[in-house]
């Protein structure tokens, strides 16, 4: 599991998903592709892209460490796992 991470972005090599800096004026609010209608502190950027990462592995739901990490990473980001789940399901529907 990697989060590449540049000044600008984030991105990963598990998934799709990727973090932007919404505007250089603001450095600290970041966009995440599948939350995109939140502004997110760098923070909670990060941990976006790390659950994302944690539930592309389909065998999640067998490794409690993991699980644990996705539920800590949702708290972060005020979601539950199973939300994320849904947002990131339906993103890759949409993107085959």
């Amino acid at each position: 599991m990697t989060i590449d991470r540049t000044e600008h972005s984030m991105t990963s090599d598990r998934t799709m998903e990727f973090a932007h800096r919404q505007y250089p004026e603001y450095p600290t609010q970041w966009r995440v592709s599948w939350l995109p209608d939140r502004r997110l502190t760098d923070d909670q950027a990060w941990a976006a892209m790390e659950l994302a990462e944690l539930l592309a592995d389909p065998d999640i739901r067998y490794d409690a460490v993991a699980m644990a990490c996705a539920i800590r990473c949702a708290g972060r980001l005020g979601l539950i796992v199973e939300q994320a789940m849904l947002a990131l399901d339906g993103r890759r529907a949409m993107h085959g």
